[in-house]
Order: structure tokens, then C-alpha cells, then sequence
């Protein structure tokens, strides 16, 4: 070819597009592989093959013709051909513009076509109006298809309707040796049309599809192949089968029947995030979140945690579920791609290089395998700078955005130049500390692209088994109480997780109650003082500490210290009052502390104290 593009195996590219055929025959037990070609043709087919031929043959007609209302409006049609309906404002533009008219007479004249010429032509769109609105960049990726479609209505026989994602696949699945160069459009345009050429060239191909079969243009069939095994139905499915078969695809990236089967079930939401007060267990969760997608939930049944922890831990170093943490100095670079010196080298001539970051490789490992269903875990998401991190790629985590969707969108990549879209296999999974920052103050670009899921404290999960009960406190209770002073005093996002106490279930009889001291001594009293700004009182009240509570300094988990001015200095001061100072018993740090000073909390003897007070 022209341009170095070819079969790396032509007998393994024939070889897998018969399968496929005996695969789609084999499944809709159909009698023959011409009646399997017929059904891969027919499906789909006023969406998908029909559209092209009738759609371009009109669009061609009118373009002779030079009958502009009619080609104004065929053209709109091809933003749904492409997955560009957001830019049909910048598509009248054009049409409106002064030059538009020459414009197409000028491709009509063309006798030969440079990549110089489809340069000059993509660059004419930018000026009659084919720019972003915000900032007035040029839609590079939607020229170029309004491009490839006039070459292909006046050209069929020559050029296919380009769209990056469809043809990226298509020569992966046929073992084409080509690279659709980054930033370079028009080459994008000839590389496409020479894919096209060459799976025409095939002897299968010509079997089983040729325009002598369907009356259809070769060209159409294969563009529309290539999106009907780009859009995440039974074909695609079909297709991955048989490059699996045909091209040895190593294990790990290997399609089992049972998971090309529940690669159907949409029913999870490509991004999410599990949020909730701190110890609910929303990182715990993730792991069940991430194997549900990718396994299905029958897996999950009957399986012990050391059992899906072990199955997500193999996930994790085949690359099918990525971990992250955000935090405040987490940026575009580590997240995306950005520059970073060369370590390997000579240390007097340091070089800089491109690396991917964990978005980019997680999504370039979705990209692989697309039967495959991929999770990245973003863990702490809203305490990193969600612009910062996602840059313009935000927008294409939207489901209606993905690679593959409808509404497809890429972009362009500022330091590696390459084109990049999010595939519609990924995942994303992200948690949030509420008590860190409310759902209410999240960033909007983050609220509007994902499904929330509240995670809250849940105090019976203890009592899972058998009651948890240690020198007779009910552990349950006592944590149930806690929380419903605290979502009195303040609210519901800064309460305490269940998962503070899990560590009970599992420590020795004989150290329940000196780990439970050390819980109270280490974290759930330094979250009070957080929560509540060192307001001790407050704390007092959650406690059951309060004087008006209970009155027993020695079964008191917070206690006062009286400071009377003159006693401290030794005289009475004008300037200064008597005062109430605080402190942690210390009896809680060496685990001596009365018992009673946990059941004190949520007993109905403290509660006859409180009516009696009033």
C-alpha cells in the first residue's frame, strides 16, 4: 500500500473474518455463511449499511446537482452518522457561511487528492465555523468527518466516513499493521480508506460481502462493519470471539463465554461514587462494587472477603481494576500524561519523556479487550482539584460521550498529540468522606457525570452472628446512640462508621475491652474534638459526659477542671474569669476506666437522670 499500511498475517485476516461468520451462523443457526453475511448486513441496517447507501447517494446527488437546501439538510443528517449532534449549531454556521458553496464546487473540481489538499480542506471548515463556542478552537475530529463524508458521497469507491474509535478497532480485529498518526487528520482520512481497501481485497471478503452480492458499495459495507462491531452489541461480541480464536490472545485478556454473556447487563452505572461519614466501609465496598461489575454477582455468591479480596488482588495485576487516591497535589500529569525525566540515561544529558498516566493506561487497557469490563478506583475524589486532575477529558466520562456511544467524543491530548476517548467498558468507581466535605459543596462537573450512592453507618452489622457485647456493652447500641447526638448537635455526614468497631469481632476475648479503650482513646474522641472545633461540651453531650447527664466523675470519658483565677495566680485579676478546662480521663488510656462509662451512653438509667435534671 501507499503508505506502508498491510496485513501483518493476511491468511489469519481471512482466516478471522470466516470465523466470525461461522460464529454469527453458529449462534443464529442460520444455514449458511452467504445467510450469516446477509444477517450482518440487514442488522441494524436503516441505522447502520442502509444510511450510508442511501444517505450518500442522496448527498451525492445534491452535491452535483448543487441543490444546497437539499445538501444542507443531508449533511445535518451526518452529524448522527458521526456522533457529533452537539455541533449541529457550527454545522448551520458553515452552511451559512459566504464561502460554503465554493467551498464544495472546489472538492467537486479535485482530481487528486494530497494529504496537503485534505489539510487546506479541514482548515477551510475551522473558518466558515466549525469552532468550540467557549473558546474558539477548532473541532479538529468533527472536520475531519464532515470532510471524509463529502470525499465519501463523491468518492465511494475511494474514501469511507471517518470516525477515529470505529477504524482503530476494525484494524486491530483484522491485524492491521497501521498507526493512525496523532494530530495528523488528513493522513487519519487516506489510512482509513486504505484499511478499507485492503479487508475489500480479501478473498472472504469478496466471497461472502462483495457489492456483486448486495448492490450496495463496498466502501459502505465496511464502514459500516466497522461501527456495527464498535457499538457494544452481539456482534461485537461475535467479532471479539473470533480475534480471540484466531489471533491467540494471551490469558489475561482472554473473554470467557460467561463473560461475553454478562457483558450485556448495563445495569451499573458507568461512574459512581460511594459516599458517606468516615468508617462506613466505602473503600471496603469498592472491592464487591468492582468484582460485581466484572465478574457478575452470581460470582459473588457464597464467597468469602479473603476469597474476593484474593480474585480482586489478580483483577489488580492484570490490570482490569486500577486503584488511585486523590489528594490536593494530585494533577493532570500523574492522572493523565504529562512530562517527566528520563531516570535511565546518562545523568549529565537528561532527557524528558511522555508518561501515561493511570486514566490514560486503564483506559488503553479497556481499549484492548472492549468485552472486557474495566474498574478504576478513585478513592478520596473530592478531596483532589477535579478540573485540575481531569482537565478537558471531564467531559468525556459522560456515558453519552464514551468511546462507542452515540454522542461520541475525543480529544486531543496536549502533550502527546495522540486522539483519546473514554471507552464505554470502563467503570469508575469513587469514594467521598462527607465528613471531609458535604456532597452539597462538590464540584458540579463531578455531581452532574456520576450516580451517587449514600453510604451510612450501620450499627446491626456488628451484631452480625452474635451480639457484640464486651463487660456487658452492647457495642451496637452504644455506636447507634453516639450517632443520634451527633446528627442532632451537627448532622448526618459527620457521623461514625461501623467499621471503627469491626476490629472487636476479631481480637481475643481477653483484649476486647483494652482495644475498645484504645478506639475511644485514639479515634473516635480525636474525631470529636475535629468535629466540633474542641467545643467540649458538645462533646460531653455525645459522650453522655455532660453534668446534667451523669454526674460520676470517675465513669466520665471527658472531665472538667476547675480553674479559679485566684488560686492559679494567686489573687483575683480583673482581667481574667474563673474557667472550666477539659481533659480525657486518664484511666481511658490505660483501659481502667469503669465500664459503665461506655453503657452509661445509651443506658435507660442515664435517661431517668436527664427527666430528673429537667
Amino acid at each position: 500500500m501507499a503508505n506502508g499500511i498491510e496485513f501483518k498475517d493476511r491468511a489469519k485476516a481471512e482466516e478471522f473474518l470466516l470465523r466470525f461468520l461461522e460464529i454469527v451462523k453458529e449462534d443464529q443457526q442460520l444455514d449458511s455463511l452467504e445467510d450469516a453475511a446477509k444477517a450482518v448486513v440487514n442488522h441494524d441496517f436503516d441505522e447502520v449499511i442502509g444510511i450510508r447507501k442511501n444517505f450518500l447517494n442522496d448527498l451525492r446527488d445534491s452535491l452535483i446537482d448543487r441543490d444546497w437546501d437539499k445538501t444542507e439538510s443531508l449533511m445535518i443528517k451526518s452529524v448522527l452518522l458521526g456522533g457529533f449532534s452537539s455541533n449541529k449549531v457550527q454545522l448551520k454556521d458553515m452552511f451559512n457561511h459566504k464561502d460554503f458553496q465554493a467551498f464544495v464546487l472546489e472538492i467537486l473540481s479535485i482530481k487528486e487528492l494530497t494529504r496537503e489538499k485534505l489539510d487546506l480542506l479541514i482548515e477551510k471548515t475551522f473558518e466558515m465555523g466549525i469552532r468550540r463556542k467557549k473558546d474558539d478552537k477548532p473541532i479538529w475530529d468533527f472536520g475531519t468527518l464532515i470532510i471524509s463524508v463529502l470525499l465519501s458521497a463523491l468518492h465511494p469507491d475511494k474514501f469511507v466516513d471517518y470516525r477515529y474509535s470505529r477504524w482503530v478497532n476494525v484494524s486491530r480485529l483484522f491485524n492491521i499493521d497501521v498507526k493512525f498518526q496523532q494530530k495528523n487528520y488528513s493522513q487519519m482520512i487516506l489510512s482509513a480508506a486504505e484499511v478499507a481497501s485492503l479487508i475489500k481485497s480479501l478473498d472472504t471478503y469478496k466471497k461472502y460481502f462483495s457489492n456483486n452480492t448486495f448492490d450496495i458499495e463496498d466502501n459502505y459495507i465496511i464502514s459500516g462493519l466497522a461501527e456495527l462491531i464498535r457499538k457494544n452489541n452481539v456482534y461485537d461480541k461475535f467479532a471479539h470471539k473470533a480475534c480471540i480464536q484466531v489471533f491467540d490472545i494471551v490469558d489475561d485478556q482472554e473473554v470467557t463465554a460467561e463473560e461475553v454473556a454478562y457483558s450485556s447487563d448495563s445495569n451499573y452505572p458507568l461512574n459512581q461514587i460511594l459516599y458517606g461519614p468516615p468508617g462506613t466501609g466505602k473503600t471496603y465496598n469498592t472491592v464487591n462494587k468492582a468484582l460485581e461489575i466484572i465478574k457478575g454477582l452470581q460470582w459473588l455468591e457464597g464467597k468469602t472477603r479473603s476469597e474476593m479480596t484474593e480474585e480482586f488482588n489478580n483483577l489488580r495485576q492484570k490490570k482490569w481494576i486500577q486503584f488511585v487516591t486523590f489528594h490536593q497535589s494530585y494533577g493532570y500529569e500523574e492522572f493523565v500524561e504529562g512530562i517527566k525525566p528520563d531516570l535511565q540515561g546518562d545523568s549529565e544529558n537528561i532527557k524528558y519523556v511522555i508518561q501515561d498516566g493511570i486514566f490514560k493506561s486503564v483506559c488503553n487497557a479497556a481499549n484492548s479487550n472492549r468485552n472486557k469490563r474495566t474498574v478504576l478506583i478513585i478513592d478520596e475524589i473530592n478531596r483532589g482539584n477535579i478540573s485540575k486532575i481531569f482537565g478537558e477529558l471531564i467531559t468525556l466520562v459522560e456515558p453519552d460521550k464514551r468511546v462507542g456511544a452515540v454522542e461520541e467524543i475525543t480529544a486531543t491530548l496536549p502533550y502527546s498529540g495522540e486522539i483519546f476517548g473514554v471507552p464505554d467498558n470502563l467503570y469508575i468507581i469513587g469514594t467521598m468522606n462527607t465528613a471531609d466535605r458535604s456532597i452539597a459543596l462538590m464540584d458540579t462537573a463531578l455531581r452532574r457525570r456520576f450516580h451517587f450512592e449514600e453510604i451510612l453507618p450501620k450499627p446491626e452489622l456488628l451484631d452480625l452472628d452474635s451480639e457484640l457485647i464486651i463487660n456487658n456493652i452492647k457495642i451496637s447500641a452504644l455506636l447507634k446512640e453516639i450517632n443520634r447526638r451527633i446528627e442532632f448537635l451537627y448532622d448526618r455526614d459527620h457521623t461514625i462508621g461501623h467499621s471503627f468497631f469491626f476490629k472487636l469481632k476479631t481480637v481475643e476475648k481477653a483484649d476486647q475491652y483494652r482495644s475498645l479503650c484504645d478506639i475511644f482513646q485514639n479515634k473516635i474522641i480525636p474525631l470529636l474534638q475535629e468535629y466540633f472545633y474542641d467545643d467540649w461540651e458538645k462533646i460531653q453531650i455525645v459522650l453522655g459526659d455532660h453534668h446534667r447527664q451523669f454526674s460520676n466523675p470517675d465513669v466520665k470519658f471527658v472531665i472538667e477542671k476547675d480553674f479559679r483565677c485566684s488560686d492559679v495566680l494567686g489573687f483575683d485579676h480583673d482581667d481574667f474569669e474563673d474557667s472550666v478546662k477539659y481533659e480525657v480521663n486518664p484511666a481511658l488510656k490505660d483501659s481502667t476506666i469503669s465500664s459503665e462509662a461506655f453503657s452509661k451512653i445509651y443506658s435507660k438509667q442515664q435517661k431517668q437522670i436527664d427527666e430528673g435534671d429537667e
